[in-house]
């Protein structure tokens, strides 16, 4: 009788934590800006190489009296080296 009722609980268990697993995710505890899923709001567009990141993500470096937000430390260099940013191909 007893063996037969932690089976069941063991049997609950597992359901409820396959469930768990499945479910998990939906909506909430999601970090923004890990891979696009679960990001809510504007994208912004980095001045280096126009790529568009999560504005939480960004590095922000000034740049004479304006300050820009960069989607990483290299672009950031690259651009305070270079002093301006890329020109555009099209």
């Amino acid at each position: 009788m007893i063996i037969r009722l932690l089976f069941y609980l063991f049997l609950a268990w597992a359901i409820y934590y396959a469930m768990t697993s499945i479910f998990k995710g939906k909506g909430e505890g999601r970090e923004p800006g890990h891979g696009g899923e679960g990001f809510e709001g504007e994208l912004r567009a980095c001045p280096e190489c126009h790529t568009y990141f999560p504005p939480d993500t960004g590095v922000l470096k000034k740049a004479g009296e304006e300050r820009l937000l960069f989607c990483g430390p290299d672009c950031a260099e690259q651009f305070a080296a270079r002093g301006k940013p890329k020109e555009e191909k099209s």
